[in-house]
């Protein structure tokens, strides 16, 4: 009986050391990934799964134009084993100075924009590329090849993860086609106070009004004279509606709006995803409520 009762014990203990391997294990993080996106976050989270811990810089409905990363984000990015930016210039203010403090290896940085073929605008790169479901597809692969190099045991869920979420991608392209072709052509105008959504006109066939120059695109306020060649250009065009993004200050909307008589329309999110509960706390569901509002509004 002593016997039979060690034996069970015996085993009782082999079963839970084996639970214990297989269970936590499988639930602890390899990689320590920081983003300076909460944006792409989203990706390296969609593709690394629970091998990946993912920490965004920029924090919900923030610029990324106008932020400043803390003494905190120092050591996040000193102890992280990938550092993923979207790059063309769209951090290089303060990234830099970011990697120089926290004497990152320049080996764990890669800045994704260098993977998708970027839109130039008068010599200007325009970093915005995450408004085109198509290339995000390109920085998906991106961010698998670099979380497999690091974590090669993980490269077949990475595979499989980025696989999923490119499906997801394509779903998402198909829906926007169709919710754009409700729009007639000439009906698709987009009046924006910042140029951010080149990518997103360029995808499905919208035509940009008022924010076009190049300076904009790296958030810079338009001068005098670009303001008065943007009222100029709405009021040839008649556009009914002028966008302004969650992150950018709303005057010169209220003062294109006052000389135009468009109405405003507020709520496109373009630089950041929002928090839980907002409709657009992930990529995919960021994207669809800036079609729907769009659509909506020129409809």
């Amino acid at each position: 009986m002593f016997r039979s009762i060690t034996v069970l014990v015996s085993a009782m203990a082999l079963f839970a050391v084996a639970c214990s391997d297989t269970g936590p294990a499988d639930e602890m993080a390899v990689l320590n990934v920081v983003t300076t996106s909460n944006i792409v976050a989203d990706w390296a989270r969609n593709v690394g799964g629970n091998r990946v811990e993912v920490f965004s810089l920029l924090p919900a409905q923030a610029d990324p134009h106008s932020f400043r990363p803390g003494a905190q984000d120092v050591t996040r990015v000193a102890d992280a084993d990938l550092v993923l930016s979207v790059g063309l210039a769209l951090e290089a203010e303060w990234l830099s100075k970011l990697l120089d403090s926290a004497s990152a290896d320049n080996r764990r940085v890669v800045a994704l924009g260098e993977s998708i073929d970027p839109i130039v605008v008068s010599g200007v790169v325009d970093p915005h590329f995450w408004l085109d479901p198509l290339r995000v597809k390109m920085a998906v692969l991106q961010i698998e090849d670099e979380l497999s190099e690091l974590d090669p045991d993980g490269a077949a869920q990475y595979r499989n993860d980025a696989g999923t979420y490119i499906a997801a991608l394509d779903e998402l392209q198909e829906w926007t086609l169709k919710q754009v072709a409700t729009l007639p052509e000439e009906r698709r105008l987009l009046a924006t106070t910042h140029d951010s959504l080149r990518y997103f006109a360029e995808t499905y066939g919208f035509t940009l009004v008022g924010g076009t120059f190049g300076g904009n695109i790296a958030g810079q306020e338009p001068s005098a004279e670009e303001m008065a060649t943007i009222v100029d250009t709405i009021i040839e065009t008649k556009v009914d509606a002028v966008f302004v993004e969650n992150a950018v200050n709303d005057r010169l909307a209220r003062t294109i709006a006052e000389e135009t008589g468009a109405v405003i329309v507020s709520g496109v999110r373009t630089g950041s995803l929002a928090g839980p509960g907002s409709g657009a706390e992930t990529y995919i569901n960021m994207l669809r409520s800036n079609v729907e509002l769009i659509v909506r509004s020129l409809q």
